[in-house]
């Protein structure tokens, strides 16, 4: 599944920042479309960085005070992402790696990756439950059957 969405992306985003960028030639011409794919790598490189060296420093200085910095270094992680997609030309890898760029754009960013998270686990969570081979056993549920408890099996009574 996750193959069929990658495939998807790497044929799909690149078929439509061409055909962008086409466009865009045809309007403003080929030395502008240029200079406009090398001007916003350029900012991005600057921006990228200027930001990333802002989230090491509050990296270190949450690691300093003692505190998991997770926040941060989800931070983090996209604006590497931003920088990626904003060394590629294209104007769609553009527009994604500004607003990863944008700190208000990264909260929501984060909010919607810990819902999907929040909701993977409880969805593994029941099916594991459920759908264990292992089962409760042959008892009524309440307690597990001590009869078919391996060495590694942690049994709670």
């Amino acid at each position: 599944m996750i193959f069929g969405y990658l495939l998807l992306l790497f044929v799909t985003v690149p078929l439509v920042e061409l055909f962008l960028l086409i466009k865009l030639f045809t309007v403003i011409g080929f030395p502008f479309t240029i200079g406009l794919v090398l001007l916003t790598g350029l900012i991005g490189y600057t921006l990228a960085k200027w930001q990333g060296l802002e989230v090491v420093q509050s990296i270190h200085n949450e690691i300093q005070e003692g505190r998991m910095p997770t926040d941060k270094m989800m931070d983090g992680v996209m604006i590497l992402f931003a920088a990626g997609v904003l060394l590629t030309p294209g104007v769609l890898t553009d527009i994604a790696g500004f607003l990863l760029l944008t700190p208000r754009f990264r909260v929501q960013v984060k909010k919607w990756l810990a819902a999907r998270m929040v909701s993977s686990v409880e969805k593994r969570s029941v099916s594991t439950f459920f759908f264990s081979t292992k089962g409760l056993g042959p008892n009524d549920g309440t307690k597990p059957d001590v009869t078919e408890a391996k060495n590694d099996d942690v049994i709670d009574v």
